[in-house]
């Protein structure tokens, strides 16, 4: 078996486009976590301020109804 040269602490421009290939690439793949997790949040946002809507309209309807009673 051939005695292979180490490549340890070497860096080629090969490896360096490789490793600047990999950061643009996670830094993409954060960017997109980001931008679904405020998407997420936002919808979230949407769902809560709906059900209070409807809370506070079951509320008002119930408070007419008690004053339609008396």
């Amino acid at each position: 078996m051939p005695k292979r040269k180490s490549s340890i602490g070497r860096s080629t421009p090969q490896t360096r486009r490789q490793r600047a290939a990999i950061d643009v690439e996670s830094t993409q793949d954060r960017l997109n976590r980001l931008e679904r997790n405020i998407a997420t949040t936002r919808l979230a946002r949407d769902v809560e301020s709906q059900e209070e809507r409807e809370s506070r309209l079951q509320r008002n309807r119930l408070a007419m109804h008690h004053l339609n009673l008396r």
